[in-house]
């Protein structure tokens, strides 16, 4: 507040950030933001942030995935500048595969300029399954993990169905909470009932579920197509029993 000049503090990977009395620190921070102090927070989860508080008082400005997703203009200018000469479709075909996520971008860029073939990559290329591990996977609990393996047969997410696939009661509250610690798990909604994965992402976890047990997919396909065709949606119900 006695500086001259206006202020910005930037803080990166807020979600570490576990002890209630940084907490505390952080919030008493965003408190006395105005009068010349910014603060920018970068984290992969909202816990611990009184997003809707400051919000409420118009002091914070949120940027989730959408927003922070490279257009098809930048998407050219990352995979040109990493050194590749790709044509527009090609360029159009890859912003389509990774939603505009840069990092995924990156990692395809590297994995071309290794020798992998444009139509052969996805979520199953091995750069892809190691940053969904390393930064994703590695951090949840074994429960949150086993979770987005199994769920990831699925096209669109809500508790229901995932109760049904899991053999649970609590899974549209482990939804809510991973949406928030998870910018991969996509709200259908505003009310939270639903959900979709990046497209990279959830088929980095679907190789997840083959490697870790290839025989649990069929029966995670019956599950699905037994609950949709009780709900009377024959489509997802016969795509599912194909699956299987």
């Amino acid at each position: 507040r006695e500086r001259d000049l206006p202020l910005v503090l930037v803080l990166d990977d807020v979600q570490v950030i576990r002890s209630q009395g940084s907490r505390a620190i952080l919030a008493a921070i965003a408190q006395a933001c105005g009068q010349g102090l910014q603060l920018a927070l970068a984290s992969r989860s909202d816990e611990g942030i009184p997003v809707a508080r400051l919000r409420a008082h118009g002091k914070a400005v949120v940027l989730r995935g959408s927003q922070l997703a490279m257009t098809r203009a930048e998407a050219a200018a990352l995979l040109s500048q990493a050194g590749l000469r790709l044509s527009p479709e090609q360029v159009l075909e890859l912003h389509r595969r990774t939603e505009g996520w840069p990092a995924g971008l990156l990692l395809a860029a590297l994995s071309l300029a290794e020798g992998a073939e444009l139509k052969d990559f996805g979520g199953g290329d091995r750069l892809i399954r190691a940053y969904v591990r390393d930064e994703f996977l590695s951090s949840l609990t074994e429960e949150d993990r086993d979770f987005l393996t199994a769920t990831s047969v699925l096209d669109r997410l809500t508790g229901p169905v995932c109760n049904a696939l899991l053999d649970s009661d609590d899974a549209a509250d482990r939804l809510a909470r991973l949406s928030q610690a998870n910018a991969m798990l996509v709200p259908l909604d505003r009310r939270n009932t639903a959900y979709r994965y990046n497209e990279l992402f959830v088929t980095a976890l679907r190789a997840e579920l083959q490697r870790s047990d290839p025989t649990r997919e069929s029966d995670l396909h019956r599950r699905a197509s037994g609950w949709y065709a009780s709900e009377g949606d024959t489509e997802r119900a016969i795509g599912h029993a194909l699956a299987a």
